[in-house]
């Protein structure tokens, strides 16, 4: 059976922010653009999810809810063990989701999110000249096969960075 995940890196944050912990540090001015950007771009593309499924932390949520108020308030929730997830934790929350959705998006936070697509698309991937793989504000769209017996194999469909839609 065939699927699409969607895997966004949240928006450029505020390294600026009085807000004491990592995880409360929202978006900066460029983080909200971009969000808002990439949501008008993917209704434009015709990318729908059935349901966002957000790292809680200040800013994947408010890309989650920037990207989603473009989308027309697609489902979203809010998936605590997101936050500075790892491969295990990603693959779980991700089949998980899957069980009862055919067009799933996750966004979170680096490294885990670039393992993620590392781990299910196996090959060489699009880096930037500076080696990331999701720099912030990043949609990957990948096509994945998913059985019952076998990891999911995926294909990477696209890879849009802020840059190639701004």
């Amino acid at each position: 059976m065939t699927k699409q995940l969607f895997i966004i890196r949240h928006g450029k944050s505020d390294w600026s922010s009085p807000f004491g912990s990592d995880f409360e540090r929202p978006l900066n001015k460029r983080g909200r653009r971009q969000a808002r950007q990439l949501g008008v771009w993917m209704v434009a593309q015709g990318i729908l999810p059935d349901i966002i499924v957000s790292s809680p932390a200040m800013r994947a949520k408010q890309t989650s809810e920037l990207v989603n108020e473009s989308l027309d308030m697609v489902n979203l929730c809010w998936q605590e063990d997101l936050y500075l997830a790892g491969l295990s934790t990603l693959l779980n929350i991700t089949s998980y989701y899957l069980q009862d959705y055919s067009n799933v998006m996750l966004v979170g936070h680096n490294p885990g999110l670039e393992t993620l697509l590392e781990a299910i698309c196996p090959g060489v991937l699009p880096v930037t000249d500076n080696g990331k793989l999701l720099t912030t504000a990043n949609l990957a769209q990948v096509e994945l096969e998913v059985a019952a017996s076998t990891p999911f194999k995926g294909k990477l469909l696209r890879l849009i960075r802020p840059k190639d839609i701004s």
